[in-house]
C-alpha cells in the first residue's frame, strides 16, 4: 500500500523548506544530502505512523498565492549607508531597520564561517547591531531548519516578525504555521535558483588550494565599482598571513558565472511555481533590471542600486505604510518589472550541459567543474575579462 508521505515525492517536487520536518509529531523526518549536496527529507519508518501530515504540509507546487492587483514601484532606501551595504536598492534593510528599532524580530539569510567552514542559514535577530548579518545577496541554498519553531513561538508570544527568503521558503513557513498571523510580515525575493552549500564550499576549497590561502570572507555583491554583479573573496596567505583579495564576479569566477547561467541548481528550481505572479510574500523585491528603459530619470538620482518593489496583498501595503518611511518610491507596474525579470515569467531553463557538469562534479570534484567552465566561457574571453577587471581595480585604487 502506498503511504501518504513525502517519501513518495520526486526530487523536482522538494525545495528543502523543512516545513515537514518541523511539523512532524513523531520527529520521524531528517534531512540528508544527495550526491550533489542537496538536502532532502528522509523518513524513519520505525517512528512514522503514516499520518500524512508531512504531505499535507508540503508547500511546493501549491499555487494559492496569486498576487492581488496592488501597487508596484521602482524604489530605494533614502539612507546612503544602507544602500551601499545592500545588493540593490536596500528595501529589506530599510524595512528591517525600523522593524528592529520598534522592538520587532527579523529573520533572514546569514552567511558566516564556523570553524573555518562556510555556513549559510536563516537566523533571527532583534538587535539593530546584527542587521549586517542579513544584508546582501547569498547565491546559495539557505537552511531554515532551526528557525521555524522559534518564529512560531515568537508569533504566539505576540511578537512582530519580519521574514525574508525565497518564495518557496516563505510558502514553506506559512504552510508550517498552518494559520495566518497578524504579527507576521513576509518578503519574498526574485530568485533564479539555488545551488547547494556543498558546491559553494568545494568552490572555496578549490580557490584556497589554488591561491594557497584561507578564505575568511565572501561578498557576492559589492558596490565599490557600482551596482552590478561583482563581489570579492578575502583570504590570508598560509605562510605570511598577509591578506589577499580575489575578485568574485560573473565574468571571472566559475561559481558566479555558472550560477548566473542556471547551472547546478536544485532540481525543483527548474520547475518552480513561484517564478511567475504567484507570489507568497506580502511584498516581492529584487533588482530593477531594465531601469534605464522603464524609469531612466531615477538613474540620474541614484546609480548605487534600485529595487523593484511589488505589493502582493493588503498586508504588504500595511508593511510599507508602517515601516517604509525611509524608502523612496516611484510608481511602476508589474508588467514593466516582469518584462525585465525572467524569473517573474518562467523558471530558470536548465542549461543543456547541466547534467554533464553535475556528473563531472560528482565523479571528479570541483576542479573538473572549473575546467569545464573554462571550456564553456572560452579561454581567450576569460583572460580578457580578468585583464578588464584588474584595470578597473587599479583605476579605482588610484582615485
Amino acid at each position: 500500500m502506498k503511504s501518504n508521505t513525502i517519501e513518495n515525492k520526486l526530487k523536482k517536487d522538494c525545495c528543502a523548506c523543512t516545513a515537514c520536518i518541523n511539523l512532524c509529531p513523531k520527529n520521524a523526518i531528517s534531512m540528508e544530502k544527495d550526491e550533489f549536496g542537496n538536502l532532502f527529507p528522509i523518513i524513519d519508518k520505525k517512528k512514522c505512523t503514516n499520518c500524512g501530515l508531512c504531505e499535507k504540509t508540503c508547500a511546493f507546487k501549491k499555487t494559492n498565492y496569486k498576487r492581488e492587483d496592488k501597487n508596484c514601484y521602482a524604489a530605494y532606501t533614502k539612507k546612503h549607508d544602507l544602500l551601499l551595504k545592500s545588493s540593490s536598492g536596500g528595501i529589506f534593510s530599510s524595512l528591517a531597520e525600523i522593524f528592529l528599532n520598534e522592538g520587532g524580530y527579523v529573520c533572514g539569510c546569514a552567511l558566516n564561517y564556523n570553524k573555518d567552514e562556510i555556513k549559510v542559514e536563516h537566523i533571527i535577530i532583534n538587535d539593530i547591531k546584527d542587521l549586517y548579518k542579513l544584508q546582501g545577496s547569498k547565491y546559495v541554498q539557505s537552511n531554515l531548519l532551526n528557525v521555524m519553531k522559534k518564529i512560531k513561538e515568537l508569533l504566539n508570544d505576540n511578537k512582530k516578525v519580519l521574514f525574508s527568503g525565497t518564495p518557496c521558503q516563505v510558502a514553506g513557513l506559512k504552510s508550517f504555521l498552518r494559520k495566518d498571523y497578524d504579527n507576521l510580515y513576509t518578503i519574498d525575493i526574485i530568485c533564479h535558483g539555488a545551488p547547494s552549500t556543498s558546491v559553494l564550499r568545494k568552490y572555496i576549497k578549490y580557490i584556497e588550494k589554488k591561491n594557497k590561502i584561507k578564505v575568511k570572507e565572501l561578498n557576492f555583491r559589492n558596490k565599490e565599482k557600482g551596482w552590478g554583479l561583482s563581489g570579492y573573496l578575502i583570504g590570508y596567505k598560509l605562510n605570511t598571513k598577509k591578506e589577499k583579495r580575489i575578485i568574485f564576479s560573473n565574468n571571472e569566477s566559475s561559481y558566479y558565472y555558472l550560477f548566473q547561467k542556471g547551472f547546478m541548481y536544485r532540481e525543483n528550481c527548474y520547475s518552480c511555481p513561484y517564478a511567475s505572479d504567484n507570489r507568497p510574500g506580502d511584498i516581492t523585491i529584487g533588482d530593477y533590471w531594465g531601469i534605464e528603459k522603464e524609469h531612466p530619470e531615477l538613474l540620474e538620482k541614484n546609480k548605487k542600486g534600485i529595487s523593484c518593489l511589488i505589493v502582493n496583498n493588503n498586508k504588504g501595503e500595511e508593511l510599507l505604510d508602517s515601516y517604509g518611511d525611509e524608502i523612496y518610491k516611484v510608481k511602476s507596474s508589474f508588467e514593466k518589472i516582469q518584462r525585465n525579470n525572467d524569473q517573474l515569467q518562467h523558471p530558470t531553463i536548465e542549461p543543456k550541459d547541466n547534467k554533464k557538469l553535475l556528473e563531472l562534479y560528482k565523479n571528479n570534484g570541483y576542479a573538473a567543474v572549473e575546467k569545464e567552465f573554462v571550456n564553456i566561457i572560452g579561454k581567450k574571453t576569460l583572460i580578457k575579462n580578468k585583464i578588464k577587471n584588474r584595470i578597473k581595480q587599479i583605476i579605482k585604487n588610484d582615485r
